[in-house]
C-alpha cells in the first residue's frame, strides 16, 4: 500500500483534532496533552526520514491513545495478534 493509499484510510488533521476534542469531553485528563506531544514528536522524527510523511505521523501520533476516550483499559500501547 503506497503513501496515498494510506492517507485515504486515516483522518485528516482537522478530523483528528475533532476526535481528540471529543475524547477530552468524554474523559478529560493528561492523556490529551500527552497525545499532542506524541504527535509533534512523531512529526519531527518523520521530517528527518525520507520515506515518512510528517503530517501522517502527526495525525497518527495524536490519535495513538484515542481509546482513552472511554477511560483507562488494560490495553496499553499494544497490538494483540494470533
Amino acid at each position: 500500500m503506497g503513501e496515498t493509499d494510506i492517507r485515504k484510510h486515516i483522518p485528516t488533521l482537522e478530523e483528528a483534532k475533532i476526535l481528540l476534542d471529543h475524547g477530552r469531553k468524554l474523559n478529560p485528563g493528561k492523556w490529551i496533552e500527552h497525545s499532542m506531544y506524541v504527535g509533534k514528536a512523531a512529526q519531527l522524527i518523520a521530517q528527518d526520514c525520507y520515506n515518512l510523511d510528517p503530517e501522517t505521523a502527526l495525525i497518527l501520533g495524536i490519535l495513538h491513545d484515542i481509546g482513552r476516550r472511554f477511560g483507562v483499559t488494560s490495553m496499553r500501547h499494544s497490538i494483540v495478534s494470533k
